[in-house]
């Protein structure tokens, strides 16, 4: 998917739900793919990045800035 195309995705994506809706949803994809790769590759190291990358996301859906446009 090329990146105009995504943005118009995610734009949509926006449309239908919220800002924090969406990073709460993205933090959980993050939060399977660890335990994807932990339970089928025993990638403990990857699968580590992967729940430290959706604490951070979804973390940024507790900003104020964020709850104001959501």
């Amino acid at each position: 998917m090329e990146s105009a195309e995504l943005e118009r995705s995610l734009e949509s994506l926006l449309d239908q739900s919220s800002l924090s809706n969406l990073l709460q949803a993205l933090g959980q994809v993050c939060y399977e793919k660890a335990d994807h790769l932990r339970s089928n590759w025993q990638d403990r190291l990857s699968a580590s990045s992967w729940e430290l990358a959706a604490r951070r996301v979804q973390g940024c859906g507790d900003y104020d800035a964020v709850k104001r446009v959501s």
